[in-house]
């Protein structure tokens, strides 16, 4: 999901827009220690487009 999600430029809303949800339910999971930095760029990623729509 993480290499799936871009950053929250405009040019990319709408792949974010069709990807929000996914992203919304993988942030309820908690990573295993080899997955932490793929988690927390898909938890940035997600922000920065959930920032943007000002959600």
């Amino acid at each position: 999901m993480s290499a799936s999600f871009p950053t929250g430029k405009y040019e990319n809303w709408s792949t974010c827009r069709g990807l929000f949800a996914h992203v919304h339910v993988a942030l309820g999971y908690r990573p295993s220690e080899d997955r932490v930095e793929t988690w927390a760029t898909l938890s940035h990623n997600g922000g920065w487009y959930a920032w943007s729509q000002g959600r």
